[in-house]
């Protein structure tokens, strides 16, 4: 699986079903189905934050 996570600041908020996404919840969230997560490309700006995820090896 490949994605990306965004962040905007100054508008209503990243939570999305009763989770702050960003990239230590995505690991939690996405562990028990996946034994390797990681994010990657870190890019930051006043407003927002953007990074890109995979993960591979889906558990059985």
């Amino acid at each position: 699986m490949l994605g990306e996570i965004h962040d905007c600041r100054g508008f209503a908020g990243s939570r999305t079903a009763g989770h702050e996404w960003n990239a230590p919840t995505l690991k939690q969230y996405l562990g028990p189905n996946f034994t390797h997560i990681a994010t990657d490309h870190r890019l930051e700006s006043e407003t927002a934050v953007l990074e890109t995820f995979y993960a591979t090896t889906r558990k059985a």
